[in-house]
């Protein structure tokens, strides 16, 4: 039962992931925060992808789908820059 709840909600995700490739057209999903650093989630978007791709009559482009590179530490490297910038602004 969970792993079918699981798998219909990374299902849905690539849905709205297939909506944003329509409008932005990315080569590349890189997926953030503590959740990327789940391989479990990060497989299960990549299976979904595969499985709702397949279902297109059509070949249809379709974006890779990673994690990102700092995970769930992207917003302490964002809120240290910012510290840096205005530590070191002159003036």
């Amino acid at each position: 039962m969970a792993c079918e709840i699981f798998e219909n909600y990374c299902y849905e995700v690539i849905q709205e992931f297939h909506n944003l490739q329509c409008i932005l057209d990315p080569q590349r999903i890189c997926i953030g925060g503590g959740a990327s650093e789940n391989p479990i989630f990060i497989n299960g978007l990549k299976q979904a992808s595969q499985k709702f791709y397949d279902a297109f009559p059509i070949a249809f482009p379709h974006a890779e789908i990673m994690k990102c590179r700092y995970c769930n530490d992207a917003n302490l490297l964002g809120a240290y820059y910012h510290y840096l910038e205005k530590t070191t602004m002159k003036g």
